[in-house]
């Protein structure tokens, strides 16, 4: 046997016997470990001291049971509460695990907060911003309950609520069943959840955000999702989905907890359309109602400084011989919306009103008052009225003329500006100006997506045939 042969079994020995003495310690460890689990119970405070530690607040809660697992013990918290004061956080039961093995390596939490059964709120304000509560705690911060929960390793939440509300868009949804596990590490808040809706299949969302939640990545999506029961009671514009399934995904950017960029890539089959607004017609009243076999979009949404943007570079439509591909469409909406438009437009209509009588007014010169003074007591058996100021005007020391053409534009603006606001606010159909309007330029979806009654769309739709519009 050569001497690299002997030195190369030699430490190979070494390694052998180096990894089973590890094993062998780490084995005591452990058994030494979960034969000095009951001295848990008997020492909460230095429970709750290492843990107030972490989190950076204090830490209260009644010691349960304490069960030794295949990755750790799991200690269970009874009332557990984070903070003091009105700003503490009441948690209630929970459960803690601390992570031997895995908590070790890089990248991971050396303990796990279990919670069940939450309440937890996602709201929009007015301006925009969207925060989340529900953790017992006040959330008007939008996720100071969230954050003191990070300082304890990694969150797991099973079984828990979350209802949805957007004072922006007057959005309310539920959703009844979410499973989500959330971990903050490296000045970096990572999540995944999982939401169920009376669906097998369940809706994925993941998140990627700083330390304070304010500006991030999620995502929102899942395959063979069936979209009528995820979109019930969800209906923009006056259009619901009755039917379809498939493949989804929303990719969103978000800064100062608003939604800046949102990215949309969807192929559905089946789809179904029906409109909100019911039709009276002769045999009777009927639901509009229009669907495709199948229809694929790409979609990109951007917040801008003066409203939104919607780019849709693609959109296709199979519907059995039939194919539709659209060409590029582009939305555009300013930060102005019908009441600021309604609020300009009455103002301009006042201000119009005021000049044109200021002007109506201007020849007659009151400046003189022994003249003024005798047309008071020429009339003082009845009501003054400014005709009679400046008839007697005109008598005594006559008038400036008045521009018959600048009147007839002016008073002919003014009436434009009061028809603008009649058709802002009631219009033709009473509802006011409609929120939106389309431009069809193409034969087929003139044909079989817009034929009376079966059109679900509730705004203006304007068909040409041969790309004439």
């Amino acid at each position: 046997m050569t001497p690299w042969r002997r030195r190369w079994r030699r430490l190979r020995r070494v390694v052998v016997y180096g990894i089973a003495v590890l094993v062998i310690l780490v084995g005591v460890l452990i058994a030494t470990a979960s034969q000095l689990l009951p001295l848990v119970r008997e020492h909460p405070q230095e429970i709750a001291d290492w843990l107030s530690k972490r989190s950076g607040k204090a830490v209260d809660f009644q010691l349960g049971d304490a069960v030794w697992t295949r990755r750790g013990p799991l200690i269970t918290l009874d009332g557990l509460r984070i903070g003091e004061g009105k700003g503490a956080i009441e948690v209630g039961r929970a459960q803690l695990l601390v992570s031997v093995y895995s908590g070790l390596l890089p990248g991971r939490a050396l303990t796990e907060l279990h919670l069940r059964g939450l309440e937890l709120k996602l709201r929009e304000s007015e301006d925009g911003q969207w925060s989340l509560g529900g953790f017992g705690g006040s959330s008007g911060k939008g996720g100071d309950g969230l954050r003191s929960l990070q300082g304890l390793g990694e969150i797991r939440i099973d079984s828990a609520r979350l209802t949805v509300d957007s004072a922006v868009s007057g959005l309310h949804y539920e959703l009844e069943r979410i499973d989500a596990r959330l971990l903050a590490l490296g000045g970096r808040v990572r999540f995944g959840l999982s939401a169920w809706h009376d669906e097998p299949a369940p809706l994925r969302i993941a998140g990627d955000f700083d330390a304070e939640l304010q500006n991030g990545e999620v995502y929102v999506g899942g395959d063979e999702l069936p979209l009528a029961p995820w979109l019930q009671g969800l209906t923009p514009a006056g259009i619901g989905l009755a039917e379809g399934s498939g493949q989804i995904g929303v990719w969103a950017s978000v800064e100062a907890r608003r939604i800046i960029v949102a990215r949309v890539s969807a192929d559905v089959s089946g789809l179904s359309l029906y409109g909100v607004d019911s039709l009276q017609l002769d045999s009777g009243e009927i639901q509009p109602r229009s669907g495709v076999d199948r229809l694929r979009i790409q979609a990109r949404w951007r917040r801008q400084a003066d409203g939104w943007q919607l780019d849709v570079p693609m959109l296709r439509i199979d519907d059995g011989d039939r194919d539709f591909a659209g060409e590029s469409i582009h939305l555009q909406r300013s930060a102005e919306g019908f009441t600021a438009q309604v609020a300009k437009l009455e103002g301009l209509i006042a201000d119009l009103e005021r000049h044109i009588q200021l002007q109506l007014v201007q020849g007659v010169n009151v400046s003189d008052a022994t003249a003024l003074a005798d047309i008071i007591s020429r009339n003082a058996d009845h009501d003054l009225t400014l005709s009679d100021i400046a008839r007697h005007m005109e008598d005594m020391k006559g008038t400036q003329p008045i521009d018959p053409a600048w009147l007839q534009r002016v008073t002919g603006l003014l009436a434009r500006l009061r028809e603008l606001k009649w058709r802002y606010e009631e219009g033709t159909g009473g509802r006011g100006r409609s929120s939106m309007g389309m431009l069809n330029a193409t034969g087929c979806t003139s044909v079989w997506g817009s034929t009376f009654p079966f059109n679900p769309y509730p705004f203006p739709w304007s068909n040409h045939l041969f790309q004439d519009s």
